[in-house]
């Protein structure tokens, strides 16, 4: 009473199993090559799932499948569709059917949204450049390089590709969020000395060359822009000791 039941009858079917796999309109790799990355051999489940995350990818960077295959090598324009062409009791044939299409060469890189560093310091850590053929493991590649920066938040770093099939180029945005991560570290006390203390400040986004010249990236006192670090530190024991000291750090080198 008050309540209700619910009884699933299911009809599972026939399970099917891959048979035979053709590729076809592949040029720049052979049959015996897409096959070692698609990983599907004569016997196996027929997974639709699984076969086109081998395929297409399953969205993670460390995923090698057959479009990133081609994308690492310049074929941005790639696409491919598997067809069944034949069933035999309960094994599926397959024949994938391939577009390679023209090379994508990059022709604008653009950075938006960076009003913390000079845009060449941006640019120097980038593997996607104009000229270059479109290479989706360098446009990984420099998305983890801008985020170990650390001066852009990585959440929000969004690379916008722009392919153009008429003229075979691609236009790369690189959006960005800058962040602030400079640090103060203070730490004090009271010993039989007198008072115990350190003083600590990390500037991380320093410019040498523009300390002692006049720029429009001043932050207060210090010249910013660069992405260096500069730091100063002080220490006291009271009256019997005290210390200071200023180091220097340029990535780039």
């Amino acid at each position: 009473p008050g309540r209700l039941q619910i009884d699933f009858d299911i009809d599972e079917g026939k399970q099917y199993f891959f048979r035979d796999i053709t590729w076809t309109g592949n040029a720049v790799y052979d049959s015996d090559a897409l096959n070692e990355v698609l990983k599907i051999k004569k016997g196996d489940v027929y997974d639709v799932v699984t076969m086109e995350k081998r395929i297409f990818g399953g969205g993670k960077q460390t995923d090698f499948d057959v479009s990133k295959l081609y994308r690492d090598n310049g074929y941005l324009f790639f696409n491919m569709q598997p067809f069944e062409t034949n069933i035999v009791g309960d094994s599926i044939d397959l024949e994938m059917r391939i577009n390679e299409g023209p090379h994508a060469t990059i022709n604008k890189v653009r950075i938006n949204g960076n009003d913390r560093l000079y845009e060449n310091v941006v640019r120097r850590e980038l593997r996607t450049k104009p000229g270059d053929l479109f290479n989706k493991d360098a446009l990984e590649r420099s998305y983890r390089e801008i985020a170990q920066m650390g001066h852009f938040n990585p959440e929000n770093i969004q690379p916008d590709v722009q392919p153009d099939g008429t003229n075979g180029t691609v236009d790369i945005n690189w959006n960005l969020e800058s962040k602030a991560n400079d640090q103060i570290e203070f730490s004090a006390g009271w010993g039989q000395t007198g008072v115990i203390g350190k003083l600590s400040l990390k500037f991380t986004n320093f410019s040498m060359a523009n300390l002692f010249k006049k720029s429009d990236n001043y932050r207060g006192f210090l010249p910013q822009g660069d992405g260096q670090t500069l730091t100063v530190s002080g220490q006291t024991n009271g009256s019997y000791y005290q210390s200071y000291s200023v180091s220097f750090f340029d990535p780039w080198f």
